[in-house]
């Protein structure tokens, strides 16, 4: 029914939901970093909340009491983590988390008997070593192609007029659009020139402007980050891991002194995932190592508010000049936000990993659909908002008016939310050929979803391990 098929996904009956046969007839099983999809899918959210407000909402960056004029209950700590929190670094964090778990775990499995090496730790380095460079080999194919596919899209749309609003009646930041040229191969030049040398160029360490996508500029940083966490996992292969432990502080440290808060975040998800792999939150009953005081139970919830208020430290303060109360100590030590979140995404991400409690919220249907779709909402929101979500709110202040209209308004512009859960939809059975008066899938969309490299990888797979063969012999 059309009623059903309107509905949010994550809340439709499972029998309407396509695709969903496989998933019910197995268990429902969470692991341990399970919480990091719903997590992801929560920012993903955020994220769009924050591009759609940004050109409505001035001097939305100020912090409560900025220079005694702005008192907006939502400028409070903790409120405005709903549109101005750590974003990127939960994102980087999260990156680096699980693109060295499986490296992290064979560590541990080869570093258990160093001096005495065994068959199967002797198998546990060379695991160790295949599924690493299978992962960097993977990489690139799996992050570019989806952006790519996806501002491709934009730069026809922008051909045909549809990147035409006035952006001039935004009140706050004009978002950065491209503009139709006058032929179609001059506007795919301007589209290829954009592909090489900014959304796939990991040589400059600049923030490129970006024209198709300017909310694509973490997929450069993402590649970069990938790559450095890569080369440190194999680093530290083989270090004992109480010395892994300081050796991933130091160079976090020594990051963050470089002002690369950018790749911080990616040794920070490293740390983390070490830290659980070394001190699981729900330890064994057969083995009973020595647990460090961070596990403490109590920990995570003294942990969380603080990392929450750090979280919510303003990101504009005019250099430092215009310090708002609360903050004003951070100030003095720096006045860029960007270490401030940093290092709060990390005090969150590890209040979460401690505390099964705390996971809860995460691991919800509604968590686990948000981060099925996060790389997809994320990949689409920008264009949809400039072909239809920055024209809702024109149009409801017309149909709303009074003095409230403006606000009014602007939150029902936020709805079209709805819209991207609708089109992302059809990624549940894409060329599932099971098309009935129910379920609609355009299977254009399915190109927004990371590609299956998986013989690729094989492939690669095979010869690192005929060339490790050649080696013995």
């Amino acid at each position: 029914m059309l009623s059903i098929a309107l509905l949010p996904s994550w809340a439709q009956p499972q029998a309407h939901q396509p695709g969903k046969e496989t998933i019910n007839n197995k268990k429902s099983q969470h692991t341990s970093s399970a919480y990091m999809d719903g997590l992801r899918g929560l920012v993903a959210v955020l994220v769009f909340i924050r591009h759609f407000t940004l050109p409505w909402q001035d001097h939305i960056d100020y912090g409560y009491g900025h220079q005694g004029t702005y008192y907006g209950v939502l400028r409070l700590p903790f409120l405005r983590l709903l549109y101005a929190g750590p974003l990127v670094p939960v994102f980087f964090i999260v990156s680096g988390y699980v693109l060295s778990a499986k490296t992290i775990r064979h560590s541990h499995s080869w570093s258990s008997s160093p001096t005495t090496p065994t068959t199967s730790s002797t198998r546990s380095f060379e695991a160790l070593f295949i599924s690493l460079s299978g992962s960097a080999f993977r990489r690139a194919l799996r992050l570019f192609p989806p952006p790519i596919i996806s501002t491709f899209l934009v730069m026809l749309l922008t051909h045909l007029g549809l990147f035409s609003f006035n952006y001039a009646v935004m009140p706050g930041r004009q978002p950065v659009h491209p503009v139709p040229l006058d032929t179609l191969p001059a506007q795919l030049l301007q589209w290829s020139s954009f592909v090489l040398t900014e959304l796939t160029n990991p040589w400059r360490w600049d923030v490129p402007p970006l024209l198709y996508g300017p909310h694509l500029w973490t997929i450069p940083m993402s590649f970069k980050g990938s790559a450095i966490t890569f080369l440190s996992c194999l680093a530290l292969s083989r270090v004992r891991p109480n010395a892994r432990l300081s050796l991933l502080c130091a160079a976090i440290a020594h990051t963050l002194s470089r002002a690369r808060w950018d790749m911080a975040p990616f040794l920070s998800g490293i740390l983390l995932c070490e830290l659980d792999v070394r001190f699981p939150s729900s330890p064994s009953k057969k083995t009973t190592p020595r647990i460090p005081f961070f596990t403490a139970p109590l920990i995570p919830f003294l942990t969380l508010p603080p990392a929450l208020y750090l979280a919510s430290f303003p990101r504009s303060n005019l250099a430092g000049k215009a310090c708002v109360p609360g903050y004003q100590s951070l100030c003095r030590l720096t006045p860029n936000y960007r270490y401030w979140h940093a290092l709060a995404a990390w005090m969150i991400m590890f209040s979460l990993s401690r505390s099964p409690f705390l996971q809860k919220p995460f691991i919800s249907p509604l968590a686990r659909y948000l981060g099925k779709v996060s790389f997809s909402v994320y990949l689409v929101h920008e264009p949809l908002l400039h072909v239809f979500g920055f024209w809702t709110v024109p149009f409801w202040w017309g149909v709303i008016g009074g003095s409230w209209y403006y606000q009014v308004g602007f939150g029902l512009g936020l709805k079209q939310l709805d819209l991207v859960d609708l089109l992302l939809r059809a990624r549940a059975a894409p060329f599932d050929m099971r098309y009935d008066s129910e379920t609609i899938s355009p299977t254009w969309i399915y190109a927004l979803r990371p590609p299956d490299f998986s013989v690729c990888s094989t492939t690669f797979h095979n010869w690192v391990r005929f060339a490790s063969m050649s080696r013995r012999w």
